[in-house]
């Protein structure tokens, strides 16, 4: 784990052992389990549903990936306010540690660029700032900032988690000018995540195979997923119009 990493987990921790707004929680599946601040909750499935639905329709996209978890801050009145986190589960199979590394060092602006053409206007002036491979965290960090029509620019903090069956990939939106004071719980969320036992990443034979033999291009399936980070900023969009507590 980095310093900066260190700095903001012990800080999250810290504010669960000595709490002012109650403790953190930890969510737990079947996939995975993570560790939240206080005052966080889950999004309910059917309003993941319908906003992404809703996505689809107002784009020139025919299908998305689909968040299967959100989770925000409790303290507003309207779904997928910032700040927000999304997470998808992809067990596509086993990714080559020595790839992420490599990953970490491709540019991808061309699947962003045609991310941003499909999503019709929702989303514009991408820039990604930097992205590396955390060795020992075994996380692959991105971060990144975009503009959404009549919120303005937001923040993303990105996190992709490899698993002995795939990986999890997690989407963490702030408005920009929040963004210093986020981004450091975004990534204490992020580097609480841990596979369940079952799928937890460990070393294999298969991670000293020569590059040929895999046959899945991993480069371009995981840049068509850090593209994605643009559609998953979209949702604040549509939530700015979604009342909790609305079916």
């Amino acid at each position: 784990m980095g310093y900066a990493s260190f700095i903001a987990l012990v800080a999250m921790l810290g504010s669960c052992f000595f709490p002012t707004n109650g403790p953190c929680e930890t969510y737990k599946n079947k996939y995975f389990s993570i560790t939240l601040p206080p005052g966080w909750i889950s999004v309910p499935a059917n309003i993941i549903k319908s906003t992404e639905d809703e996505i689809v329709s107002r784009s020139n996209k025919p299908s998305i990936q689909r968040n299967d978890y959100a989770f925000q801050q409790n303290n507003t009145s309207r779904w997928f306010s910032y700040p927000y986190i999304l997470i998808q589960i992809n067990n596509s199979g086993r990714i080559q540690e020595a790839k992420l590394q490599k990953i970490s060092e491709q540019s991808f602006q061309n699947s962003f660029n045609k991310e941003e053409k499909e999503l019709n206007g929702l989303v514009s002036d991408f820039k990604e700032e930097r992205k590396y491979y955390d060795e020992k965290q075994k996380i692959l960090w991105v971060f990144s900032t975009a503009n959404v029509p009549t919120v303005g620019a937001i923040s993303v903090v990105e996190g992709i988690i490899p698993t002995n069956i795939g990986y999890v990939k997690i989407f963490c939106y702030a408005v920009d000018k929040n963004a210093i004071s986020y981004q450091p719980i975004f990534q204490s969320i992020i580097s609480s995540i841990t596979p369940s036992e079952e799928s937890a990443y460990r070393t294999t034979v298969y991670d000293i195979l020569p590059p040929f033999i895999v046959d899945i291009d991993w480069g371009k399936v995981i840049g068509k997923a850090i593209a994605w980070s643009l559609l998953g900023g979209v949702l604040g969009f549509f939530g700015y119009r979604m009342k909790k507590g609305v079916k």
